[in-house]
């Protein structure tokens, strides 16, 4: 799939959004009136009330005027304190060749999905330093699949805009 992000042209919307199971995991007994929300540009930053903290976007496509998630995106800061970013993608997808990324016009890394969930089947990118490094100057990240039974991939962009101050907002805690 090496070049193979070519680039989904459909009314994509980006809204913020947050993964509130992620945070629920960190915290069992977590209530919404105990959630901190921030938004750093395209990125929210949620913390529960122990200081645990995910960054997150959503991208959506609206389908019949409903808003349909396509890419949720969720850096989480693991107990080795690094970096995890977790992409969501829906199901319908050949999970087989995994995923392909690209920072603006960087090489493509690919990713094999770890496990799928009752909303989406998630891929994670560990944030080495020479990503975390290529997310702050970058302007976009393009996150391409395969749609089952398509030999074509597809790509959804996801804005970078505020990945700097949101992973230092998580990291910092």
């Amino acid at each position: 799939m090496e070049q193979a992000i070519g680039y989904l042209r459909c009314d994509l919307k980006r809204f913020y959004g947050f993964t509130l199971g992620a945070v629920l995991m960190a915290t069992a007994n977590a209530n919404a009136e105990d959630l901190k929300t921030e938004t750093h540009k395209d990125w929210r930053v949620v913390c529960n009330d122990q200081n645990q903290c995910v960054a997150s976007q959503i991208i959506s496509v609206k389908k019949d005027d409903q808003l349909q998630n396509v890419l949720s995106l969720t850096l989480v800061k693991g107990q080795n304190g690094n970096a995890n970013l977790e992409l969501k993608l829906p199901f319908g997808l050949d999970l087989r060749p995994g995923i392909v990324t690209r920072v603006d016009l960087a090489d493509e890394e690919k990713f094999q999905f770890v496990t799928c969930m009752p909303d989406g089947c998630i891929a994670v990118m560990p944030m080495t330093r020479e990503r975390q490094v290529a997310f702050e100057k970058g302007a976009k990240l393009a996150v391409g699949f395969r749609p089952l039974g398509n030999e074509k991939t597809v790509a959804v962009e996801a804005s970078l805009s505020g990945f700097t101050s949101a992973s230092a907002a998580i990291l910092a805690k």
